[in-house]
């Protein structure tokens, strides 16, 4: 295939114009050329690879109906306030302010200047980077997706003005770096499903407004970094065992030393000792233990979950599908599961805890 040369060394070019024919634009093809502030894409272009037009002044970009393939990176850092398909494209389309590739309902960058944008539940992939540096967008929400969604890395990376989010229930991941940066806010929910919190992922600012997360037991990793410039009042847990945490090459922990010791830690009743010797724990200027609620007849967690105990059976129920773990005192899950409606579980006599979300009761079967 014929590729367009990289013109990255043409420091002080202002103007570029390429003929039709060639099929490729290569990675870094105008890479760091803030002088250009237009191009068009020629009409024979099938692929756009990455950092294309990386640090230029393009605002305006149309893609032509020969592309094809457009890679994660090709659109990142670039300011574009006009973004167009052609007419006859049949892989990738426009929706919303939002640039699409149509068959896998992937999302791969929006330039749409509302402050409020919501993912549909349709869509099953978002890029890297696809909102990276979107300065006006406040509030950003996601329908609830069966299948679920992956998102890429630093997908929302430095959004400054972003206020309010709310992640898909069933969200497993938050990549390294998605909300990194992200100064202004002010109301934020790990969902209870996520299993892993990644590099630097939630390492917001030490402006943000949030006062509490709450991180659910489901989490089994949380990256190097991942809460490092986040300056939060409370932090929240429910593990039995402290989950361990990783450092970074450079040594770094997950949460930032200059910080920490400003912060407040809940844990479970009965495991102040543990966390107070457990590494990087033990650095939170408080630890305070939180008290489980005995059950001894059925009772609801935040009129979510009803739990009943009979004969050597527990019985959930709930309005509509919650995700539900049941794990003995060592910690060990004895039971996770969506639950809708109503579920009989058999446990061992003894007792049990139930979590739903961020709450937990403690459940004795005799």
């Amino acid at each position: 295939m014929d590729t367009l040369p990289l013109m990255t060394d043409c420091r002080s070019l202002s103007k570029i114009t390429a003929i039709d024919g060639p099929t490729v634009i290569p990675t870094s093809f105008l890479e760091g050329l803030i002088l250009v502030k237009e191009f068009r894409i020629p009409s024979t272009i099938k692929e756009i690879n990455d950092f294309a037009f990386r640090l230029t002044s393009i605002s305006t970009i149309n893609i032509p109906a020969s592309v094809i393939g457009i890679t994660e990176g090709a659109l990142r850092d670039i300011q574009i306030d006009e973004l167009t398909v052609a007419e006859g494209n049949s892989v990738y389309h426009m929706e919303n302010g939002a640039l699409f590739q149509t068959n896998h309902r992937t999302l791969i960058t929006r330039v749409d200047t509302t402050e409020s944008y919501t993912i549909d539940k349709d869509v099953t992939a978002i890029y890297a980077y696809a909102f990276a540096n979107h300065g006006s967008m406040k509030k950003l929400f996601f329908e609830d997706n069966e299948d679920g969604v992956n998102i890429g890395v630093g997908a929302f990376f430095s959004c400054t003005n972003l206020e309010e989010v709310k992640l898909p229930n069933n969200l497993v991941t938050i990549p390294d770096g998605d909300f990194c940066a992200d100064l202004s806010l002010k109301k934020f929910t790990i969902p209870a499903t996520v299993q892993t919190i990644g590099i630097e992922a939630l390492s917001f600012s030490n402006q943000t407004a949030i006062n509490r997360i709450n991180i659910p037991a489901a989490v089994t990793n949380i990256g190097n970094t991942a809460f490092y410039a986040s300056l939060i009042d409370t932090i929240d847990v429910s593990w039995l065992t402290p989950l361990h945490l990783e450092y970074d090459a450079n040594n770094q922990p997950v949460f930032n030393p200059k910080y920490i010791s400003n912060m407040t830690l809940l844990v479970p009743q009965g495991t102040f000792a543990a966390y107070k010797a457990a590494d990087q724990w033990k650095d939170f200027g408080t630890i305070v233990e939180k008290k489980i609620t005995d059950l001894k007849e059925t009772k609801s967690i935040d009129d979510i979950l009803k739990v009943s105990v009979v004969n050597d059976a527990m019985i959930l129920t709930t309005e509509e599908p919650r995700n539900v773990r049941i794990v003995n005192l060592a910690g060990q899950t004895e039971y996770t599961a969506t639950v809708n409606r109503t579920v009989t579980v058999s446990v061992p006599n003894g007792v049990h805890i139930v979590q739903v979300g961020n709450t937990a009761i403690k459940v004795i079967v005799p």
